[in-house]
């Protein structure tokens, strides 16, 4: 054999090794752990899949259910829109922003064990996706089964989200809007002032149009208008456990104003109490329903309704 021939043969088999050892780094980089699988691999990107969520924390559990492409919890409550809207975005387009480092991964994982909320997402009974949140200051910090350790995320979740999360109570999670009525479905609303009561006014289906109750020349255009306001009017959110305590004072005292709607469908039927003091800062409270449900009010939302009763009069 000649020396060129040996050549040739050491080339070829230092090319070989190149190529097994480069595909046996490719493999290895490629396993779940590493930042770029966690990148692509941490969202659920076909939101599609999702019909159910379970979110644990510190004892207490929510399960939110989607039924006829409405989202719901397993006691039947509505969830507010906007929050599981928010929620899913997160759980479909978040992304990884960096794995833990090394020396904190220990701590860390203690964190996470002891203050992180547990979330399963699931399709139908297969589990689809779990892992654990943890929010600190700056960052939110996630430990995803599968993953060798934990990551920081380039999350996209609200404030109200982050609380809801945190909290995992029904209240968190209920549909904020208490009225949303049709003008044709409304058969009677009154408004009424604990301090002026001369304002008070009820607006009732008449034979032809509304009605205003001991009002003559009516401005019915005004009146079609405010009734529009009431296709959807929500609140703040309803208040938590640890608030349920201010409710015994609100039901010793008169509120300040009272909405009452009934409408053609029972189910849209709804009031609220509203309790209110010149100068009074946020929160607003009121209490809604016949349930008297606690709950913190938008002013400026319950600004258009407190109409007088002088509002209607036709000039």
């Amino acid at each position: 054999m000649n020396q060129y021939t040996k050549q040739t043969k050491l080339l070829f088999l230092i090319t070989a090794i190149s190529v097994v050892l480069a595909i046996l780094s490719l493999i290895n980089t490629s396993k779940k752990g590493t930042l770029d699988s966690e990148e692509t691999t941490f969202a659920i990107m076909d939101s599609t899949k999702i019909s159910a969520i379970l979110i644990e924390n510190k004892g207490k559990k929510i399960k939110l259910i989607l039924e006829n492409n409405k989202w719901k919890t397993a006691e039947n409550v509505s969830i507010d829109d906007n929050l599981m809207y928010n929620f899913l975005d997160f759980l479909t387009k978040t992304t990884v922003k960096k794995p833990i480092a090394n020396e904190e991964e220990k701590q860390t994982k203690k964190q996470i064990s002891e203050n992180g909320i547990s979330i399963t997402v699931l399709k139908s009974e297969e589990v689809l996706s779990k892992f654990n949140l943890l929010f600190e200051d700056e960052n939110t910090v996630a430990y995803k089964d599968g993953f060798s350790k934990p990551y920081i995320l380039n999350e996209n979740l609200t404030e109200t989200t982050k609380n809801a999360l945190k909290i995992t109570e029904l209240n968190c999670w209920k549909n904020t809007v208490i009225f949303s009525s049709k003008p044709n479905t409304i058969e009677r609303l009154s408004v009424s002032y604990t301090d002026s009561v001369e304002q008070n006014f009820t607006i009732k289906r008449g034979k032809f149009q509304f009605e205003i109750e001991n009002m003559k020349n009516v401005d019915s255009l005004k009146t079609s208008a405010y009734l529009k306001l009431y296709e959807k009017i929500d609140i703040k959110r309803f208040c938590i456990e640890s608030e349920q305590y201010k409710k015994d004072s609100l039901l010793k005292s008169k509120p300040t104003f009272v909405i009452s709607l009934t409408d053609k469908f029972i189910e849209k039927s709804n009031s609220i109490a509203i309790f209110y003091v010149n100068g009074q800062k946020q929160p607003i409270f009121g209490l809604v329903g016949t349930q008297k449900e606690l709950c913190v009010i938008k002013p400026r939302v319950f600004e258009y309704l407190l109409q007088k009763r002088s509002f209607f009069q036709q000039k």
